[in-house]
């Protein structure tokens, strides 16, 4: 019975020791788990505090980039200044010769304004001084109204008068690379243009009524004389019609001795009239 006893004795040492030996095992492991989890924190800690110290070195790298880029602004801010008060300088030059130059332009423009003045008083007393008194005349004779192939057919106008007519008729076309002559006169003297006028609207009445039956009273004053176009050998050629007359709107070319004229089929307004005056 005490053999018994020491052996269960021993067996309960053995167990309680046991116990320990496992309760301290695992008290051991939980040490060692919660180091590791310290380890760990303290590893994360070093890094993000190596982080901070990163980013703390780039701000201060930022800080001192700012810092000089400021420097220089200060600099730009100073150059800045001193080019606005250039500026202000040149601008005030400027304003000063837009000035002048305004004064020198409304000088100039008065000088420019007399000077076209004095021109076309120059060119009016130049112009008067040529112009030379119309000559006064008196009509001794005047044809009827001559159709220009009959007066040149009969040859009382040359080919060249021919061609000098032409130009002007048609206002120089139709006839290439022909150099007109100057009118000889210039210009219709007023006495025998009323002699063509009257000779003109007695030929016309008696032309309607002997051609169409029609009568008619035309004076000077119904008679038109649109262009002189030159007098050769006596013979006044005029661009001539009534004025109530409708003319075609439409023409072709009419070849009169190998010259070109514009014509109306079925109307005339070109006659030549021989003028006799002293």
């Amino acid at each position: 019975m005490k053999h018994f006893t020491k052996i269960l004795t021993a067996l309960l040492c053995a167990t309680v020791l046991c116990g320990i030996v496992v309760v301290s095992a695992c008290a051991n492991n939980n040490m060692q788990a919660r180091v590791t989890e310290l380890e760990q924190k303290i590893t994360q800690l070093k890094t993000q505090n190596q982080n901070l110290q990163t980013a703390v070195s780039e701000k201060e790298a930022q800080i001192t980039e700012l810092e000089e880029e400021n420097a220089d602004l200060k600099e730009d801010s100073v150059d800045l200044e001193q080019l606005s008060n250039s500026l202000a300088q040149l601008q005030q030059q400027l304003n000063e010769l837009n000035f002048e130059y305004n004064e020198y332009k409304n000088k100039n423009d008065q000088v420019v304004e007399d000077l076209e003045v004095y021109i076309q008083e120059l060119e009016s007393q130049l112009a008067d001084e040529k112009q030379e008194p119309e000559v006064e005349v008196t009509v001794t004779e005047i044809s009827q109204p001559l159709t220009l192939e009959k007066v040149y057919e009969d040859g009382l106008i040359t080919k060249e008068d021919l061609l000098n007519i032409a130009y002007y008729y048609n206002d120089g076309e139709g006839n290439a690379d022909y150099q007109a002559s100057p009118l000889n006169p210039e210009s219709l003297n007023a006495v025998i243009e009323k002699a063509i006028k009257q000779e003109f609207a007695k030929w016309y009445n008696e032309y309607c009524a002997e051609q169409h039956g029609v009568t008619t009273s035309y004076t000077e004053e119904g008679i038109a004389v649109w262009e002189y176009l030159g007098t050769y050998n006596n013979y006044v050629a005029v661009k001539i019609e009534a004025i109530d007359v409708m003319k075609p709107g439409w023409f072709s070319w009419k070849d009169i001795g190998g010259v070109s004229f514009k014509h109306c089929a079925g109307y005339e307004d070109l006659y030549l009239f021989m003028v006799e005056v002293h």
